[in-house]
Formats: C-alpha cells, sequence, structure tokens
C-alpha cells in the first residue's frame, strides 16, 4: 500500500505542477509581457522557493483538521491522492 500511495503522491505532482506553471505563465505569454523560455525559468524558480520557504504550513493545517486514525493513513491519503488526480 506504502507504494501505491507514493506513487499516487508523485503523480500528484507532477500534474499539479503543470498545471500550476500552466496557470501562472499563462496570462504574462498571452498579453506579450513576457516571452515564454524566460516565464517557465520564472515560474520554476518561484515555485521552488515557494515550496522551501512555506514547507509544510498547509499540510500540517490541514492535519490539525482531520483527525485520522494511524491504522487507516495510508489508506485515507491514498483515496485523498487518487480523488485529486481524478
Amino acid at each position: 500500500m506504502l507504494v501505491v500511495v507514493v506513487v499516487l503522491a508523485a503523480a500528484y505532482a507532477l500534474v499539479n505542477g503543470i498545471h500550476d506553471a500552466g496557470n501562472a505563465i499563462a496570462a504574462p505569454i498571452v498579453t506579450g509581457a513576457v516571452r515564454p523560455a524566460p516565464a517557465v525559468v520564472v515560474a520554476a524558480v518561484f515555485h521552488v522557493v515557494g515550496a522551501l520557504v512555506v514547507g509544510t504550513a498547509v499540510a500540517a493545517t490541514i492535519a490539525g483538521i482531520a483527525i485520522v486514525p494511524a491504522q487507516h493513513m495510508l489508506e485515507v491519503l491514498g483515496a485523498a491522492l487518487l480523488g485529486a488526480l481524478v
């Protein structure tokens, strides 16, 4: 089950990153404010910086709200990731 959850988490990170980057750079490119290559570089840099600066703040907030027994954690996490991907 752990392997399935890890694969789902990797797939979610990839899909989420693709969508976030596309949304973040679409408007500047379409308006002609930035060319595509520099826009992709800026989006990549700020996605990494954001992850390093904010860290696990969102995860900690959700963990404080959702109470899941330890024996069901992998199943709940897998279901959440699968739901986010679909």
